[in-house]
């Protein structure tokens, strides 16, 4: 004879396939294979009744009617199955409709479900009688403590399930169909419901193993990442949003995600790697200054294909400003320049004690480096890797904008160098001087220098230029951002901090010692006279770079 499906928790469900959740899962469904109407089946032995439609909550079923396995309706049943299945006609000791409700806490407390840690697995076997393809629908609805539907409906079984069932016009198989999922926050009962549908004749939809196996422990999908912050403020206007969505004990549905930019529906690139979903959007343009932005994603965060969290974020765009250079009058990129050479007509001197005799431009502290000299950026990249005092000179200061793009990199092809941090207490100075420029004609004429500079408070890296062949050298006039100018008690001018105060606007670099705190990037340039134009670059302090030299409008 066959047992009672248990209303304790199944490790193995019928069929022999696994159940989803914990093995201490329980199965809240009371009779979930109808074998109560054993007790009460009519004189021809196949037909049972059951059921008890003022049972109330956790009462099992309302009143129901049954068919017995040996009439030969259908194939055997699966594995467990026993001698009942439903027979849902409408007659006197029976409905179309058979339905019960059952408490969630009879499996996990009304804390865990709150906490949205309860997941539920909702199975049950399906068939009909032959090739009429009757049908049963079963719906679990989850509901609050007061009775009110919490959540959307779950739906198994139905009219293309059936109609797929092997057997043809004879007599139809078995399938199962399971969804599984997370039990709502804020539900207290579960409703399950099934309506049987007649195609030809009666309403043979015939249904058994009814589960609804609920454990604690499971984990939601989670959101591990933002960029931008929630209410990050100074953010780069070329900005990538991204986001990175971690399975939970479901894997995330992609199909799920929704994604939202300033308040409209927008394509997000999604790529899946193993656990991990990262999301990807990369807003047109540069964003205005200062101007506010908002993005919102919204997923499954238990595996199903409707979206059921939603988080939004908002963020600040950094202060900044666009300098057009426009087209260069003259433009020195060094990348047609040998490395170790100079460009034509360049020259330079120094009055930098040797430290390691030979040259090796390999080596730093060789005299490859005693003056300015050309290299590669594929060069410096190895000098980086063996010495750690280079670490910083690839950083570039945040939120600058040239020719409306924004700067990222301040290297690329050839750069000049000089390299003056050697040996204490020696001489370490180096000067570089262009060749002559015919500017004239020419009016509001700049200097663009493009320049990677780590120094000491006792270092110095400037640029003059001369107007009568180098005779004189006249200071070039460097422009500082008003906020950026630091004054003393008095309101007078305090050089020294002005120059001593590390801005977040600036390239960073770690500190080696009390020595090396200050770092800045040279503001733009402004030569003051119009005519042939010199300049030379005096450096005292460590590591002065420049990768272009440029003079135009």
């Amino acid at each position: 004879m066959k047992t009672k499906r248990s209303t304790v928790g199944l490790s193995i469900l019928a069929g022999g396939l696994s159940f989803v959740g914990a093995a201490n899962a329980v199965d809240l469904v009371v009779d979930g294979s109808y074998e109560s109407a054993t007790n009460n089946v009519n004189g021809s032995g196949k037909i049972g009744y059951s059921g008890n439609d003022a049972a109330g909550v956790d009462g099992g079923w309302t009143h129901f009617s049954t068919y017995a396995y040996f009439a030969g309706y259908t194939q055997a049943g699966a594995a467990g199955s026993g001698q009942m299945y439903l027979r849902p006609y409408p007659d006197a000791n029976s409905s179309q409709t058979v339905s019960q409700t059952n408490s969630l806490t009879r499996a996990i407390t009304t804390a865990q479900i709150d906490a949205s840690q309860g997941q539920y697995t909702f199975s049950a076997w399906f068939s009909t009688y032959h090739g009429q393809n009757d049908y049963s629908d079963l719906t679990l609805q989850f509901l609050d403590g007061s009775l009110n539907e919490v959540g959307s409906a779950v739906s198994i079984g139905g009219s293309a399930f059936v109609t797929a069932l092997a057997g043809g016009g004879g007599n139809r198989a078995w399938g199962k169909d399971t969804r599984t999922g997370l039990v709502p926050p804020g539900a207290r009962y579960a409703a399950l419901t099934s309506v049987s549908h007649a195609v030809v004749n009666l309403p043979d939809g015939y249904v058994d193993l009814v589960g609804l196996d609920v454990t604690a422990g499971f984990v939601t999908v989670q959101l591990n990442g933002a960029s931008p912050a929630n209410n990050a403020t100074g953010v780069s206007p070329g900005a990538v949003i991204s986001m990175v969505l971690q399975d939970g004990t479901q894997p995330l549905n992609t199909n799920s995600i929704q994604f939202m930019y300033d308040g409209t529906p927008t394509t997000a690139v999604i790529q899946k790697s193993g656990a991990n979903t990262t999301v990807v959007y990369d807003p047109p343009g540069l964003l205005p200054a200062l101007s506010v932005h908002t993005y919102k994603i919204a997923f499954n965060n238990s595996g199903g294909a409707t979206p059921n969290a939603t988080n939004q974020f908002t963020f600040t765009v950094a202060p900044w400003v666009n300098i057009d250079l426009g087209a260069p009058i003259v433009l020195e990129s060094f990348d047609s320049v040998a490395e170790g050479s100079l460009p034509a007509g360049w020259s330079v001197s120094n009055f930098t004690d040797p430290h390691t005799p030979g040259n090796d431009l390999n080596d730093v502290l060789s005299d490859s480096y005693l003056d300015w000299i050309v290299i590669s950026s594929n060069r410096l990249n190895s000098l980086i890797v063996s010495n750690s005092d280079f670490a910083g000179v690839k950083s570039v200061a945040p939120n600058q904008v040239i020719n409306n793009a924004l700067v990222t990199n301040l290297i690329s092809g050839n750069f000049i160098i000089a390299v003056s941090d050697r040996a204490n207490n020696e001489k370490q100075i180096q000067y570089l001087f262009t060749s002559a420029y015919n500017l004239s004609g020419k009016a509001n004429v700049y200097l663009s220098f493009h320049n990677l500079y780590v120094q000491n408070q006792d270092s110095l890296g400037s640029v003059e230029y001369s107007i009568n062949g180098g005779t004189t050298w006249l200071p070039a006039l460097y422009l500082l951002d008003g906020p950026d100018i630091l004054r003393d008690a008095q309101g007078n001018i305090d050089g020294s901090n002005t120059f001593a105060v590390a801005h977040g606007d600036v390239p960073q670099r770690t500190a080696k010692s009390p020595h090396d705190e200050l770092r800045f990037s040279e503001p733009a340039l402004r030569l003051r006279q119009r005519r042939q134009v010199h300049y030379r670059r005096d450096a005292f302090g460590r590591r002065p770079r420049s990768d272009a030299v440029g003079v135009g409008w």
